[in-house]
C-alpha cells in the first residue's frame, strides 16, 4: 500500500539527503526512555525543574512583553509573569513538593483528558472503531485515578515513567520514519512501511 504526498522534488530530496538526523534523535530519544524508565526519580525530578524553569522564563517574557508594549491589561500581565516567576522558584527550591504538585496536576488532567475522551467516543458511536477510542479513554481515567489513590508512593515515579513512555514511542517513530525517508522516491509516494 502506498500513499501520495504533496512535496516537490527538491524537497524528497533534501528530507532523503537529511534521513539520518530522524534516526539520530529517534535513537537519543530511545535511549532517553529507556535510561528514565530505568531511573523514574531522576526523570520525574528532571522533569519538575525543567517545569520550574519554564514557570521562570514565561513570568520573565510575560513582564518584558508587557513593558515592551502599550496595551490593556498590563498591570494583569505584569502580575501573572510575577506569580509566574514566584511559581518556578518555589518549585526550584522545594522540588519534593514540586513533584508531587505536578504529579496531582497531571493525574488530574488525565482524568479530565479521559473523561472528555470517553464522551467523545460515544458520540463517535454510530462509527466503526468507536469503542477502541473508548476503551482508551477509560484507561487514562484508571490510569489517572491510579496515581491520585497511590500519588503518596506513585509522585516519585509517574512523572518519570509518562516521560520515558512517551519517549519510548517518539524514538521509535522517528527510527521508522527515517528508513521509510530514506526510500522516499521523487514520485512522491511513501513506502508501505511508513503507515505501519
Amino acid at each position: 500500500m502506498k500513499t501520495t504526498i504533496n512535496l516537490k522534488p527538491e524537497d524528497i530530496t533534501e528530507l532523503r539527503n537529511k534521513w539520518y538526523w530522524f534516526l539520530i534523535i529517534g535513537v537519543i530519544s530511545l535511549i532517553g526512555g529507556v535510561f528514565s524508565l530505568y531511573q523514574p526519580f531522576f526523570a520525574t525530578l528532571t522533569v519538575e525543574i525543567l517545569v520550574a524553569w519554564i514557570f521562570v522564563f514565561s513570568g520573565i517574557a510575560s513582564i518584558l512583553q508587557a513593558f515592551q508594549t502599550e496595551q490593556k491589561g498590563k498591570g494583569w500581565i505584569i502580575t501573572s509573569g510575577t506569580l509566574s516567576i514566584i511559581l518556578g522558584i518555589v518549585l526550584i527550591l522545594n522540588p519534593i513538593e514540586g513533584i508531587f504538585s505536578l504529579t496531582l496536576v497531571v493525574a488530574s488532567l488525565l482524568m479530565v483528558y479521559g473523561i472528555t475522551q470517553i464522551f467523545y467516543a460515544y458520540q463517535l458511536r454510530s462509527f466503526r472503531g468507536w469503542i477502541w477510542l473508548l476503551f482508551g479513554g477509560i484507561m487514562v481515567v484508571l490510569f489517572g485515578a491510579i496515581i491520585l489513590v497511590q500519588i503518596d508512593k506513585l509522585a516519585g515515579i509517574a512523572l518519570g515513567t509518562l516521560l520515558a513512555i512517551n519517549l519510548i514511542m517518539n524514538g521509535t517513530m522517528l527510527i521508522l520514519a527515517s528508513f521509510s525517508i530514506k526510500k522516499l522516491k521523487e514520485s512522491n509516494e511513501l513506502p508501505a512501511d511508513a503507515n505501519t
